[in-house]
C-alpha cells in the first residue's frame, strides 16, 4: 500500500536470505529468518522488535478489516490447508475447510449471517461468461499469483470482447498498481491491451 514500499519481487528477496550457500550454522540461519521476515515486516529498517500478529501498517490493517467483510458478505471462499504430517500437500500448516467455522468467524467480527452464494447468485457464476451474456471484460491473472486457480482463464472471445491474460512472473493485481521502473516487458503489455480494450469499448459505444 502508499505507507509503505516492498522491494521488486519481495518474496525472491526474502528467500534469498535463506539459499544453503549463505547459511553456515544455525545462528546465521535465525539471523537470516530475521532479515527475511524483515523484507515485510520491518521495510522502513528501523524497527528492532518484529510483532508477527500485528499488521505491517494501518493502511495494511484497514486493507484487511475491508477484505474481511467482503468476504464475510459478498464472496465467501472454500478454501483450507493441508499441511498433514502424512501427506502434506503444500506448506502451511493443517486447516481443513470448514464453512461452519468460517461463518461463526464472521458473524463474531461482524454480527451477520454470511451469504455464502451471494455472488453465485447475483452473477451466475461461470454461465454469463460461457452463454455470451456479457460482454468487455479483461480477466487478468498473475502466474505467480496464488489465486490464479480460481480465476478465470482460457478465454478469447473476440464476438463479446471477453479476454482472459496471464501476466508472466508476475504477483496479484500487479497490472492495476501505479507504474515502476521494475515493471517487466510483460506486466508493460498487460496495461497497454487492458488499455486498448477499454480504448475500444468506449470507442464502440459512442459511434
Amino acid at each position: 500500500n502508499g505507507d509503505g514500499l516492498l522491494p521488486a519481487y519481495p518474496m525472491r528477496v526474502g528467500c534469498g536470505y535463506l539459499t544453503s550457500e549463505i547459511i553456515n550454522d544455525e545462528m546465521e540461519l535465525l539471523q537470516n529468518i530475521r532479515k527475511a521476515a524483515g523484507v515485510f515486516y520491518n521495510y522502513t529498517g528501523d524497527v528492532s522488535c518484529f510483532d508477527t500478529n500485528a499488521n505491517a501498517n494501518n493502511a495494511t490493517q484497514i486493507d484487511g478489516i475491508l477484505w474481511n467483510y467482503l468476504y464475510c458478505t459478498e464472496i465467501f471462499q472454500t478454501f483450507g490447508q493441508n499441511g498433514n504430517k502424512q501427506q502434506p500437500t503444500d506448506m502451511f500448516w493443517y486447516s481443513p475447510w470448514n464453512d461452519t467455522v468460517g461463518m461463526e468467524g464472521c458473524y463474531s467480527d461482524y454480527g451477520i449471517k454470511t451469504r455464502e452464494y451471494w455472488a453465485e447468485v447475483n452473477y451466475g457464476g461461470w454461465l454469463p461468461v460461457t452463454s455470451g451474456s456479457i460482454s468487455n471484460i479483461v480477466f487478468s491473472n498473475g502466474e505467480l499469483d496464488p489465486w490464479r486457480g480460481g480465476g478465470i482463464q482460457g478465454i478469447n472471445n473476440t464476438m463479446t470482447n471477453i479476454y482472459s491474460i496471464e501476466i508472466p512472473d508476475s504477483g496479484h493485481h500487479i497490472d492495476l498498481f501505479f507504474s515502476n521502473v521494475n515493471d517487466t516487458d510483460a506486466i508493460k503489455s498487460a496495461r497497454q491491451f487492458e488499455l486498448d480494450q477499454i480504448t475500444k469499448w468506449i470507442k464502440n459505444r459512442q459511434s
